[in-house]
C-alpha cells in the first residue's frame, strides 16, 4: 500500500512540475511596402548569444539569407552599420560565410532593446540587386511553460504564455506578477 501511495505521489509530482522558459531574439516588423518586398526576398535575423538567458543578453550576429533557394545572395556590402544607444558601429562582413555578420566576436556589445541596421545593396546570383533601407530591430521575447519530464517522453506540454516585443513583455510582466 505504501508503494502505491509513493508511486501515486511521484507521478503527480513529476507530471505537475512545469518550468517557465524565456527566449529572446531580435527582429524587425514590416511597416511599409518596401520592407514587405525585402521580407518576401530575404530573411534577416538578429541572433542572441544565449536566447534563454533573458532580457539583456547581447546580440551575437546578424544573418541575411535568401528565401529563394535557387537565387542565393552572391555579394553583400563589405561593411554594415549598426546604430544603438546613439553610437554607430561599422561591422565587417565575415567572407567565409558571406551572409553572416558577427558582432559580438568583434567586441561590439549590443544589448539595448532596439537598434537600427543599415545594410545597403545586396546582389543575388541572377544579377538582381536589392536595396535594404535602414531597418529598426527590436528585441522580441517568447515565454512558455513546459514540463521537462513529460516533454522528454514525447508529450507536448508546451503552454505559450507570451510572445511580443520587449515593451509589451514588460507590461505583461507587471500584470502577471
Amino acid at each position: 500500500m505504501k508503494k502505491i501511495i509513493f508511486l501515486f505521489i511521484m507521478i503527480l509530482t513529476l507530471t505537475g512540475c512545469k518550468t517557465v522558459e524565456i527566449s529572446t531574439s531580435y527582429g524587425y516588423k514590416v511597416t511599409n511596402q518596401k520592407e514587405k518586398v525585402i521580407y518576401d526576398k530575404v530573411q534577416i535575423d538578429g541572433n542572441i548569444i544565449d536566447s534563454s538567458k533573458g532580457e539583456k543578453e547581447p546580440l551575437e550576429s546578424i544573418s541575411i539569407i535568401s528565401k529563394d533557394k535557387n537565387n542565393s545572395i552572391k555579394e553583400t556590402p563589405k561593411k554594415i552599420k549598426i546604430v544603438s544607444n546613439n553610437r554607430e558601429y561599422l561591422v565587417s562582413v565575415d567572407f567565409k560565410y558571406n551572409t553572416i555578420y558577427p558582432v559580438y566576436d568583434k567586441g561590439i556589445i549590443i544589448d539595448s532593446d532596439s537598434f537600427i541596421l543599415e545594410i545597403g545593396n545586396i546582389k543575388f546570383k541572377d544579377g538582381t540587386t536589392l536595396y535594404i533601407p535602414p531597418l529598426l530591430f527590436k528585441r522580441h521575447i517568447y515565454v512558455c511553460k513546459i514540463n521537462n519530464f513529460l516533454d522528454a517522453l514525447n508529450q507536448n506540454t508546451r503552454e505559450d504564455l507570451f510572445s511580443g516585443t520587449i515593451d509589451e513583455y514588460r507590461e505583461w510582466k507587471k500584470k502577471n506578477k
